[in-house]
């Protein structure tokens, strides 16, 4: 019985399914503007935002480690590091383009003589952007931050390439909006949800832990639980392989929390991690819920992005099942109006 889809009708008010199933369109390298041409390969690659507009940020870091000899750096701050200077590069992330840390760690860089580059769709760092001429990515308007990684992860990808941090990402990025695309008609409300709102019926009463294979997976573990934070109100924790096998495995002793475990796994493994990840699910067996999850695709970026596609429908049907409209974000928008006081 497809269960999904009437309570897609009464719980999801303001169409976040339309903005997950539109997800693999938004996969594409943009146009990069003429000015990016006076910029030199970086010696390093930062991104400054918060929030829904750095978790692209956070995946082209995982993705450009495996890749790249050039460091990126997330930023989810207040200061840009001291390490960064003229040979550096930041990348100001801001999808409304008035995100309050966002524009102080732009102005640092812009004062400090960093090269920068903005990725917005408006607002007040569009206006810098313009005033100071430097250059800029302008990125379609729709829906609320998280919901516009696509296009965010295709424009710093678009970034990397054009200043010969990474080799053409054409096929690459082709692969991953098919293989989405397939993942999307599966996982839709109108076909029942699939393998997403399988997990999110095992999620449904307890507080997940995002267990990441390796450091790798990290920043998708970071968008699971940015997703179940902000479409289920649910919280969420997460670690990764090998760290937790020295440290957070000892709190399974007590197995009294309300704990399920999510593994998130790449299809590629060493047999190091293969043999780490199979000793903690049988220490796990009896004392808690464990689902496993496997990345689909052959490059690294599909494999990357199937993942992290599957967890944003799981948070989806899980605020449903929660009966909670999985778009607003009543709270948070009460502290950016409290810091703009």
């Amino acid at each position: 019985m497809n269960l999904s889809f009437p309570l897609a009708e009464k719980w999801d008010r303001r169409g976040m399914h339309r903005h997950i199933s539109h997800f693999p369109q938004q996969l594409f390298i943009p146009p990069m503007p003429d000015s990016l041409r006076d910029l030199s390969p970086p010696s390093s690659f930062t991104v400054v935002g918060v929030g829904g507009s750095a978790i692209g940020g956070e995946i082209l870091r995982g993705y450009m480690s495996n890749i790249s000899t050039c460091p990126v750096n997330v930023v989810r701050g207040y200061t840009l590091p001291r390490w960064a200077n003229t040979h550096s590069l930041v990348v100001a992330v801001s999808y409304s383009g008035n995100t309050k840390e966002t524009l102080v760690l732009a102005k640092e860089a812009l004062d400090r003589g960093i090269p920068l580059i903005a990725i917005t769709q408006g607002g007040k760092l569009n206006d810098l952007a313009e005033r100071e001429g430097i250059p800029l990515l302008l990125l379609p308007p729709g829906g609320p931050p998280r919901t516009a990684l696509g296009y965010i992860l295709s424009a710093l990808l678009g970034v990397a390439q054009a200043l010969e941090l990474i080799f053409p990402q054409d096929m690459a990025v082709r692969e991953t909006r098919h293989l989405l695309k397939t993942m999307g008609e599966k996982l839709s409300p109108v076909k029942g949800g699939g393998r997403a709102f399988e997990i999110a019926l095992k999620l449904q009463r307890t507080i997940p832990l995002l267990y990441a294979s390796s450091p790798l997976l990290e920043p998708v573990a970071l968008r699971w639980k940015g997703q179940l934070n902000e479409n289920s109100k649910t919280p969420a924790f997460l670690n990764s392989f090998p760290e937790l096998g020295h440290n957070e495995i000892m709190a399974w002793e007590n197995s009294s929390y309300p704990f399920h475990v999510v593994i998130l796994r790449d299809k590629e493994e060493t047999v190091l991690q293969t043999k780490s990840i199979e000793a903690v699910k049988s220490i796990l067996k009896d004392r808690g819920e464990t689902t496993e999850v496997r990345s689909q695709g052959e490059e690294l970026l599909a494999r990357l992005l199937s993942l992290t596609y599957l967890g944003d429908w799981v948070s989806y049907y899980l605020a449903l099942l929660k009966e909670v409209d999985p778009t607003p974000i009543g709270l948070i928008q009460d502290l950016k109006t409290k810091i703009e006081a």
